[in-house]
């Protein structure tokens, strides 16, 4: 089974009230597949497309992927550690 990007676009987009047809109208897509599977994790956005998701739902990018966001700060602040570890020997 595919990987699943768990992800806050459909919460979103409904706090703002917008369908997923004005979404994609806004972000000049043909139609809502794209969105749909994006909002149900199927696919993910690319860097340009979070970033006018962003600016469309007024929110930071990494509000999107909360879990994905907290992995990585937790991996970050560990290597964190060690590095300053390492350079006090």
């Amino acid at each position: 089974m595919a990987q699943k990007f768990k992800n806050t676009l459909r919460y979103h987009r409904k706090i703002l009230g917008l369908t997923l047809k004005e979404v994609a109208k806004m972000l000049k897509h043909k139609n809502v597949s794209r969105l749909s599977k994006w909002e149900h994790g199927i696919s993910a956005p690319n860097l340009h497309n979070l970033l006018k998701l962003s600016i469309v739902y007024k929110t930071l990018i990494d509000q999107f992927y909360p879990e994905i966001r907290a992995a990585l700060l937790k991996r970050l602040s560990t290597k964190s550690k060690e590095s300053s570890k390492s350079n006090t020997k």
